[in-house]
């Protein structure tokens, strides 16, 4: 199906609401795209994507890079939001990743004229003209490192993306997931008679089940201690010259995280995941050992992506621990 049948297409469907076949307010405030590269990503991640367009009025453009021979796709689809139904376009366009230059082209036709784009990215690689291209059209980014065939490459690609355009609203997926082991990492040391051991870290380890995660994790606790890179090895500074070691343990699902542990001044801190107890936050020394529990606030991806894409604004802290954490991947 060309485009110029897809807009066709699109505008039979404004017919039929108009005429009163549809029920319900067609939204046409924004478009979402979603960028799929690996073979029936897309049927997984559709119906999020619909709710999302639904939400917060968007028509919806699903270009999948895994489709091989299949056809394109539009349709009509209706929810409720705010109390009303409100009735969303879905285009399923299959797309040649190796032919960015068309993709585009035809992104940019579909997209509603003068007004927002969103783009959530899903497993493709980082450093490639695809991206950049659909990233220009875009207001809003996400993508996930942690999903890429090389998470450290991808998040010095990313680093090189932000250099570049530093005001870019573009979030990282493995970021947002490590929010609540951030908050984690905080509470071990929320005693006061604690603090003094901030200074005496001399190993990070943080288990997960990508790289992203961990190094995001680890970056976060530099850029709070000023750290910087130990070079040639993928260790920190502190100001004092020390080196603290970073450590990644395999575990765990894609995506997610199973505990983080730090050594400093003869003591081992430690987040990890319990059962029914959530997350244990343990403290043990040759003269100490506490531990307690604390609940772990989950998150949906559905969730985490839509307060990416329409309701975050710009976060600093990202921007500078995806800095350490490229010097500390290159080291």
């Amino acid at each position: 199906m060309s485009v110029e049948t897809i807009v066709a297409e699109l505008h039979r469907l404004r017919e039929t609401q108009s005429e009163g076949r549809v029920m319900g307010a067609t939204a046409s405030t924004s478009t979402l795209v979603v960028c799929a590269a690996g073979a029936g990503e897309l049927a997984v991640l559709s119906e999020s994507a619909r709710r999302m367009a639904i939400a917060h009025g968007a028509r919806l453009l699903l270009l999948d890079a895994g489709a091989g021979g299949s056809a394109a796709r539009v349709c009509a689809f209706c929810g409720r939001a705010g109390g009303e139904t409100v009735c969303c376009e879905e285009i399923a366009l299959p797309i040649d990743a190796g032919r960015p230059a068309s993709v585009i082209a035809d992104v940019e036709e579909l997209a509603l004229p003068g007004l927002p784009c969103y783009l959530w990215w899903v497993g493709g690689e980082l450093d490639g003209a695809l991206l950049r291209g659909l990233g220009a059209l875009a207001r809003r980014i996400v993508v996930d490192t942690s999903r890429c065939s090389d998470p450290a490459a991808s998040l010095v690609a990313l680093d090189a993306i932000l250099s570049r355009q530093p005001h870019a609203q573009l979030w990282d997926l493995a970021w947002l997931r490590v929010a609540p082991w951030r908050e984690m990492a905080a509470r071990l040391f929320d005693d006061p008679t604690r603090a003094g051991a901030l200074t005496h870290i001399e190993a990070i380890e943080v288990e997960s089940g990508s790289l992203a995660e961990a190094a995001l994790l680890a970056a976060w606790i530099g850029v709070q201690l000023n750290y910087e890179i130990s070079e040639p090895a993928r260790s920190f500074r502190t100001g004092s010259g020390a080196t603290v070691t970073f450590s990644h343990l395999s575990g765990g699902a894609p995506g997610e995280v199973r505990m983080v542990r730090l050594h400093a001044a003869g003591a081992t801190y430690s987040a990890h995941v319990e059962g029914d107890c959530g997350v244990r936050l343990s403290v043990e020394s040759e003269g100490e050992r506490r531990s307690r529990c604390e609940p772990m606030l989950e998150r949906s991806l559905e969730d985490v992506v839509a307060g990416a894409l329409f309701g975050l604004g710009g976060d600093p802290g990202f921007s500078r621990a995806l800095g350490l954490t490229a010097r500390l991947l290159r080291a």
